[in-house]
């Protein structure tokens, strides 16, 4: 069986947003013209259709199957990392997109690993989150993006204080 690393998970339903900064492109699902699909908007705008297998593990394990794939890396759409938003609505954003992640691998831990996120746009609360990828979700690694708010990894803006 083969073991397939880069595979993605968008979550059936994002949480209300409650954050200070209005609105600002929170994502959310909604239904749509294809059955089992659903169409994840970006500030109320369509950006993708996803199926089922996105955020349903018995779905997603049964393709696996037909396929002949053993194991997968399950991890957030890359652009639900949402480095555009602040530290704390990054901050939520991880909770919601970790919790969906480690669920799906606490229903099936034979078949599934978690990778998970964290608020890259504040390095300092992103490096103390990291820990709670494991520690709280159970999770074994995490995917992080190449650039934060425009600037790639590495950037002097993007790096923390001496």
């Amino acid at each position: 069986m083969l073991t397939d690393v880069h595979t993605h998970v968008v979550p059936e339903h994002f949480p209300a947003y409650t954050g200070r900064a209005g609105e600002q492109r929170w994502p959310a699902t909604q239904g749509c013209d294809h059955p089992g699909h659903r169409t994840v908007t970006i500030a109320g705008k369509p950006f993708r259709t996803v199926p089922q297998a996105s955020w349903d593990g018995a779905v997603r394990a049964a393709d696996m199957a037909r396929e002949g794939i053993g194991h997968q890396a399950l991890s957030p759409m890359p652009e639900l990392l949402s480095y555009w938003f602040d530290a704390a609505d990054g901050l939520a954003m991880a909770e919601h997109m970790n919790a969906t992640i480690a669920g799906m691998v606490a229903a099936d831990p034979a078949r599934f690993s978690g990778l998970g996120m964290v608020p890259l746009q504040d390095v300092d609360l992103a490096a103390r989150y990291t820990l709670t990828l494991r520690d709280k979700f159970g999770l074994a690694g995490v995917e992080v993006g190449t650039h934060v708010n425009g600037k790639p990894i590495g950037h002097p803006t993007t790096r923390s204080a001496p």
